[in-house]
């Protein structure tokens, strides 16, 4: 990483210029996301800091905080919902609102933060509107009405990976200036993928088509797809989604069995930002039918199977929900499978 690496500032005020009725509201509140973040990245570095966040709620709720210090009162916003707790939050009444609502999983992952494993910030930003909805309600948002997307992963190297609708770019944080620097721009996920990803804790709740296409990765060269193809599993979301855009590959998390299983991805704060961040690097985003930004929000805790990469494999994956829909009898394993009912 050289001083000659553009600024995160540098970028937005570019992609500014696209726009020429753009005020610089969006750009400001990008940045304060960016500071908050680097606040959050430099507290789960500082061994003391880590020692004070033990346990999932307290790391969660610490990194709200710091959200909600940087963010609430910024002039930026008019409103912010957490993952949390699905309460909106809002400006105090002598604060000048601004006109986005912005949806954040403060620190999705933070269940292995105690043994040293890579967390990080998911965040979903839209504008206001002016419909007379409950107030939970309007943050009930479809995919295609969201201005920016992004996540910010805390790992070996901070990384901020953004998109406001003109491709999905990489920052990594220099601590030295303290400044996110562009050094993956307009990420392009392969249209074919060689890994996938999914829990096979799970496998009791797998479709017959989610089965089928495991199986037929497993069977590697000697099976109809003819190649070799490697298991991954991270549980962290974050993770997984900078794996796929720097990597490739394709990531399961289907919502199938019961209804009420949990685990599955919540439409606006996983799927949602997470799909635009991946169509924008060129992959495909599913829930195993149709896409993800074809979603009809109904709730705002609203859960949602999500399939996401390379869009050769996720298309794939959806020809065999058509296919493939009462049973599927497993040939190659039976009832030695590896993931058996």
């Amino acid at each position: 990483m050289s001083s000659g690496d553009q600024s995160l500032e540098d970028f937005l005020l570019k992609e500014r210029q696209k726009h020429t009725h753009a005020t610089g509201e969006l750009n400001g509140l990008i940045f304060s996301i960016a500071r908050a973040c680097k606040i959050i990245a430099k507290n789960i570095a500082m061994g003391e800091r880590l020692e004070q966040m033990r346990g999932q709620s307290k790391a969660r709720q610490q990194t709200q905080d710091i959200m909600i210090e940087t963010l609430l009162n910024s002039g930026r916003i008019y409103g912010m919902i957490f993952s949390t707790s699905n309460q909106p939050l809002f400006p105090d009444e002598d604060v000048k609102a601004g006109k986005y609502l912005v949806l954040v999983d403060p620190l999705e992952g933070s269940g292995d933060l105690e043994v040293n494993t890579s967390a990080g910030t998911v965040f979903s930003i839209v504008r206001k509107n002016d419909e007379q909805n409950p107030l939970a309600d309007k943050f009930c948002r479809l995919s295609s009405e969201q201005v920016c997307a992004g996540y910010v992963i805390y790992g070996p190297v901070t990384m901020l990976v953004i998109t406001v609708g003109d491709g999905t770019h990489g920052f990594t944080l220099d601590p030295t200036i303290g400044e996110f620097l562009l050094t993956h721009p307009s990420l392009l996920i392969p249209e074919a993928a060689d890994n996938f990803a999914i829990n096979s804790a799970n496998s009791r709740f797998w479709s017959p088509a989610v089965k089928r296409y495991v199986d037929e990765c497993i069977a590697g060269d000697s099976g109809s797809r003819g190649r070799e193809f490697s298991m991954r599993w991270i549980d962290s979301l974050v993770c997984e989604t900078h794996r796929i855009l720097v990597r490739g590959g394709v990531f399961m998390n289907p919502m199938d069995g019961v209804a009420s299983h949990s685990g599955q991805a919540k439409l606006h704060y996983h799927a949602n930002p997470i799909s635009m961040l991946i169509e924008q690097a060129g992959g495909w985003a599913s829930n195993g039918i149709s896409k993800i930004s074809d979603a009809v929000p109904s709730e705002i805790d609203q859960q949602i199977g999500l399939i996401f990469g390379s869009r050769e494999e996720v298309s794939r994956i959806e020809e065999y929900h058509q296919e493939t829909v009462d049973k599927y009898d497993a040939p190659l394993f039976g009832d030695r499978g590896l993931f058996r009912d």
